[in-house]
C-alpha cells in the first residue's frame, strides 16, 4: 500500500530549500521550470525530468510583502508520490501539513473489481454512504468507476478499472497493462490540527480517518487499523480562558484551602463572590 497523491503546506514562504531538496529527490536531470500558478499563489514551478513533471510547488513572489505572503505549498501524483513523501518526511518532518493524501492498494486477478464492487456497495449501503458512478457501465470497455462519499466529504473512496483505464500503454516490459488492474483509493483532506497529524501517518493507519473506511480496509484486506480524528478537537476561548486564570490566580486560591477546607469550598466561595458582585452591578448594593 502506497500513497498514489500527497499535497501540502509548508512551513515556509521561500520555497528554494524545497525546491532543492526535491531536485535531489527525484536525481540526475531533475530541474525547475516555471509553472502557471493556481489556489491564488503568484508564482507557481514544476519540478521536471526529462519531459515528466515529477511534482509541482507554489509560492509568492518576492514583490508580495512578508506579512501578505503565502506559505510555500507542493504536491506531487501517481508514480511520482514515493520520492516526494519520502523527501517531504525525511527533510521537513515537522515543518509540512497534509492537505490531500490518497492511500491506495491494487490487485490484479480475474474478476476482483466486481468482487471487491460488492464489497464496496455493502459497506456503502451498511453505513448510508452516498455511492456515485462514473464511466463505461453499459459497454464494459473503457473502465468502471465507483465512488463512495460526497464530494465535498473530507475522506471519500474511488474503486476504479485501472488497467482499463490505461489500455493504451504499457509496462517496461512491453507487454500490455492487465485488464483486470483494479485500484481502491481513499481520497483524504485533514482539516485543522489534524494535517499535522497526518504528516506522519502511514497509508494503512490513513484508512483510519472515518469509520466507514477502517471497515471498509478491513472487509477488503482483513487489517485493522486505529480510528483516527481527521477533525481535532480545539479548546474554546473559555477553556483558555479558565486555564489562563488558574495559571495567574492558582496560588492565591491554594492559601483559600486552609481557612475553606477542601476546593468545593473554594468553588463555592467564588461563586458566591461572582454573585455578590453581580448584584452590586445590577442594584448598586450588596
Amino acid at each position: 500500500m502506497r500513497f498514489d497523491w500527497y499535497q501540502a503546506t509548508f512551513a515556509e514562504k521561500s520555497p528554494n530549500g524545497i525546491l532543492e531538496d526535491l531536485q535531489a529527490a527525484y536525481g540526475p536531470g531533475a530541474r525547475v521550470d516555471p509553472f502557471t500558478p493556481l489556489y491564488g499563489y503568484g508564482v507557481g514551478y514544476a519540478v521536471v525530468q526529462g519531459d515528466l513533471v515529477r511534482a509541482r510547488v507554489l509560492a509568492d513572489d518576492q514583490g508580495v510583502h512578508e506579512i501578505r505572503k503565502k506559505h510555500v505549498h507542493a504536491w506531487a501524483t501517481s508514480d511520482d508520490t514515493d520520492a516526494f513523501v519520502d523527501c517531504v518526511r525525511n527533510e521537513w518532518p515537522d515543518k509540512h501539513l497534509v492537505t490531500r493524501m490518497d492511500p491506495e492498494s491494487d490487485f490484479d486477478e480475474p474478476g476482483v473489481f466486481d468482487r471487491l464492487l460488492a464489497v464496496c456497495l455493502a459497506r456503502g449501503f451498511a453505513d448510508d454512504v452516498k455511492l456515485y458512478r462514473n464511466g463505461d457501465w453499459d459497454r464494459l470497455i473503457d473502465g468502471r468507476t465507483l465512488y463512495m462519499g460526497a464530494p465535498s466529504s473530507d475522506v471519500r473512496a474511488r474503486l476504479y478499472e485501472k488497467g482499463k483505464q490505461l489500455r493504451s500503454q504499457v509496462d517496461t516490459s512491453g507487454k500490455l497493462l492487465s485488464f483486470d488492474w483494479t485500484r481502491l483509493e481513499i481520497q483524504i483532506r485533514p482539516q485543522g490540527d489534524a494535517r499535522l497529524a497526518a504528516a506522519s501517518m502511514t497509508p494503512e493507519e490513513a484508512w483510519g480517518c472515518s469509520q466507514w473506511t477502517q471497515t471498509l480496509l478491513r472487509d477488503v484486506t482483513g487489517l485493522d487499523v486505529p480510528r483516527v480524528r481527521m477533525r481535532v478537537w480545539r479548546k474554546s476561548d473559555d477553556q483558555r480562558a479558565f486555564e489562563w486564570m488558574c495559571k495567574q490566580y492558582g496560588r492565591m486560591l491554594e492559601r483559600l484551602l486552609p481557612d475553606l477546607g477542601d476546593w468545593p469550598a473554594v468553588g463555592l466561595q467564588i461563586g458566591s463572590e461572582i454573585e455578590r458582585q453581580a448584584r452590586l452591578q445590577r442594584y448598586g448594593r450588596a
